[in-house]
């Protein structure tokens, strides 16, 4: 027993350690941070993650500075009918590229290299009581297009947090004609048992409705009241096995 406690407070040290020593971006100005971004790319050991890459596609996210320095971030998911907005609060710390947020979870952001116009690399550790923590990098672009130059950049982060090639994603575009959803999610090639049931459910689930006239919502437009449906073949069968998953997404997600 006192061997297996000394192994858990050695292992909680371990990944203190790690977070603590995670570079991020010097002299973070969060005003030339702020404004609309795509997510493009993202690297994550969290289950739902992994469960759920395949069906993914880029969003958009709009990042706000608050008056009193802390940041929000209003980010918008394309699915069948509307724009599923999620806005989130994250807390300053004393250091400018490092922010919290308590809500449901313990999360620790920070924001790993930006050069303002062009990319942004986004660091997040969340903790929920009871169970297992998730470490996630995600890509945010100014414009939906990834230089070689940036991936590679965003290849070197997830490295060094300890996340590997096999766990990165890089998100089809959130357009209509491109329409991905309809394929079957690809398995991967040595999925955990948590991935497996995941994905059992989730071709379970699309097995009910038929896809072949499925269509997604355009990009979000984040600077509206409200999301403009798209209009797109939609059976009743359909809506509910989307809303489902968009539950599943959001109530146990990975940010």
């Amino acid at each position: 027993m006192r061997s297996t406690m000394h192994s858990l407070l050695m292992l909680l040290l371990c990944s203190f350690c790690v977070r603590a020593d995670i570079a991020m971006q010097p002299d973070f100005d969060l005003q030339k941070f702020s404004g609309m971004w795509h997510i493009m790319a993202g690297s994550s050991n969290c289950p739902v993650f992994q469960g759920m890459k395949s069906l993914m596609t880029t969003s958009a996210a709009l990042v706000k500075p608050l008056p009193n320095g802390d940041m929000k971030i209003l980010t918008g998911y394309p699915f069948p009918e509307e724009c599923k907005k999620v806005e989130m609060y994250f807390k300053k710390t004393d250091q400018p590229a490092h922010f919290t947020n308590d809500e449901n979870a313990k999360r620790d952001m920070r924001v790993l290299e930006t050069d303002y116009t062009n990319f942004a690399l986004l660091y997040t550790f969340k903790e929920i009581e009871d169970e297992p923590s998730s470490t996630t990098v995600q890509l945010y672009t100014r414009t939906q297009d990834i230089s070689n130059e940036v991936l590679e950049k965003f290849k070197e982060h997830y490295h060094k947090v300890g996340l590997t090639d096999d766990l990165m994603v890089i998100l089809p575009k959130s357009v209509p004609e491109e329409d991905p959803i309809h394929q079957r999610p690809r398995l991967n090639l040595h999925p955990t048992a948590e991935v497996r049931l995941i994905q059992k459910l989730l071709l379970l689930i699309r097995s009910l409705a038929p896809f072949s006239h499925y269509k997604r919502s355009p990009l979000c437009n984040l600077t509206s009241a409200s999301s403009t449906p798209h209009p797109f073949l939609l059976n009743k069968q359909l809506y509910k096995v989307d809303s489902f998953l968009a539950m599943c997404f959001f109530e146990i997600g990975c940010f």
